[in-house]
């Protein structure tokens, strides 16, 4: 849930701040499709079947009041979200800049799904971070994302697909520059996690001498 609402709210974010900017659509409809059926739909799915992590049972059960989506899961879904549209609404008025309309959407396209697609790694748990979880201790999401990363190469290159989705060939360049811009929101999202690991363990430890210096 929180993998894609997240997701939603990014692409809401990119659509509303190219409107906000006064710049054509980065996406078409067609697109948005595409992200929530595909790069978002399936690796939703290969999370539902994530496994169950060794430690559960030494976790305090949740409050039975406790909502679904807490403070921190709406910060995470914001955070994503602008993160998300930093990276594709920049490289889309870069591309502008540079080139016509039509590559400039290739590229926040790809840019985007990119992002998706490698989001769902950091998804997997809300405190561990990519090599804490493993990379190959889920082989489901591994091969939905692999299968996915060349669905998205296909449509860009396969002749038919070019014209349902306005788009044109994804140069090396390009295809390099969506992976390393992709990689930007999830980075960020992991240093996240260390980051708040790092205050917690520092708070327990100002809480632990200040009942000691009590006692």
């Amino acid at each position: 849930v929180l993998y894609l609402l997240a997701g939603n709210a990014g692409e809401l974010a990119v659509m509303l701040g190219a409107g906000i900017a006064g710049l054509p659509a980065p996406l078409l409809p067609l697109h948005l499709l595409w992200i929530n059926l595909v790069t978002d739909g399936l690796p939703a799915l290969a999370l539902v079947m994530d496994p169950t992590r060794d430690d559960v049972l030494s976790n305090p059960p949740r409050r039975p009041d406790t909502p679904l989506l807490g403070r921190r899961e709406w910060s995470t879904i914001v955070l994503t979200g602008l993160l998300q549209c930093a990276v594709a609404l920049g490289v889309f008025a870069w591309a502008l800049a540079e080139r016509d309309l039509t590559e400039a959407r290739n590229l926040a396209f790809s840019t985007l799904v990119m992002g998706e697609l490698f989001r769902a790694f950091a998804a997997r748990s809300p405190d561990r971070v990519f090599w804490e979880v493993g990379a190959f201790s889920n082989l489901k999401l591994l091969g939905v994302v692999v299968v996915s990363f060349f669905m998205q190469m296909a449509i860009h290159h396969v002749p038919f697909a070019q014209r349902l989705f306005g788009l044109r060939d994804l140069s090396l360049f390009d295809c390099a520059l969506s992976v390393v811009l992709g990689l930007a929101p999830v980075t960020v999202l992991e240093l996240v996690k260390l980051l708040r690991r790092v205050s917690a363990m520092r708070s327990q430890h100002q809480t632990c001498m200040t009942h000691g210096g009590a006692v």
